[in-house]
Order: structure tokens, then C-alpha cells, then sequence
């Protein structure tokens, strides 16, 4: 798949699981996101140079949680385009001590490892509710 079609593709793969955007959970964005990233390649870079990612954060902004699942795919050309897809779960609170956090994906032989991470963080258990708001923006960032 081309770096820039990974919108489409990620929404394809939410269709063919009967899951749509804005009603998702975290628990079936992250499960979406990680089997996207497992089975649907980026054409361009190889995976051992950082050509194709999953970043997973979360940050306070204000008084709301952001938590994010970030793909960060590269064109392997004269420009090194960067473009991500950045899936973010938006709840109205977040807890008083929760720091900022990320975590990066290098590989798909890294997600059973990364999965448990993602799965067993304090944003991730506080996020069992349902989001205010889910966004799936696509963007170059260079």
C-alpha cells in the first residue's frame, strides 16, 4: 500500500470488521490498529530502516486525555516523505497523575510484545469507557 492511502485502508479494514470510527471503543481501535499494522504493508521503505511504525502515546490537554495510535510510514525517495495516520481517542477527563507517555512499534514481529504494553498501561485501563470523540487524520508531516 502507498503511504498515503493508509487512511482508506485502515477504514476499509474497520468496514470489513462491522466496526465504524466514531462509535469505536479504545479497546477496538488499538485491536484495529495493531491488526491493520500486522497484516497490511506500506510499499517504499524496508521495516528494519524505520520506513513503516506504530506509535502509541498519551497526553493530557487541559483537563482531557488524548491517547493516540499513530502509523508513521516513509517514501523511500530523494525527499523521505513522512506520512502518519493518527487515530485518536479523546476523553473529557484524565486522571491527576498520569504523565505524558509513548511508546514506539518498530516492526510487525514486535506487536505481540508492544500489544501487551499498549494493553496493560494506565491510559489504556482508564480509557475502558467511551471517548468524547474519535479522530482518524491523515497527514504528511514533511
Amino acid at each position: 500500500m502507498r503511504p498515503h492511502h493508509l487512511r482508506q485502508g485502515f477504514t476499509t479494514l474497520l468496514d470489513d470488521r462491522g466496526e465504524m470510527l466514531a462509535s469505536l471503543t479504545l479497546a477496538q481501535g488499538v485491536a484495529a490498529m495493531l491488526a491493520f499494522y500486522e497484516t497490511v504493508r506500506v510499499d517504499g521503505r524496508p521495516l528494519d530502516e524505520d520506513g513503516d511504525m506504530v506509535l502509541y502515546e498519551w497526553m493530557r490537554r487541559g483537563d482531557a486525555l488524548h491517547v493516540s495510535l499513530v502509523r508513521q510510514a516513509m517514501r523511500d525517495d530523494v525527499d523521505a516523505v513522512i506520512w502518519q495516520l493518527d487515530l485518536c481517542f479523546e476523553f473529557e477527563t484524565a486522571p491527576d497523575d498520569l504523565p505524558d507517555a509513548s511508546r514506539w512499534c518498530p516492526t510487525p514481529d514486535a506487536i505481540e510484545t508492544f500489544g501487551a504494553f499498549v494493553r496493560e498501561s494506565a491510559a489504556y485501563r482508564f480509557g475502558m469507557g467511551r471517548p468524547a470523540r474519535v479522530t482518524l487524520k491523515r497527514r504528511r508531516v514533511n
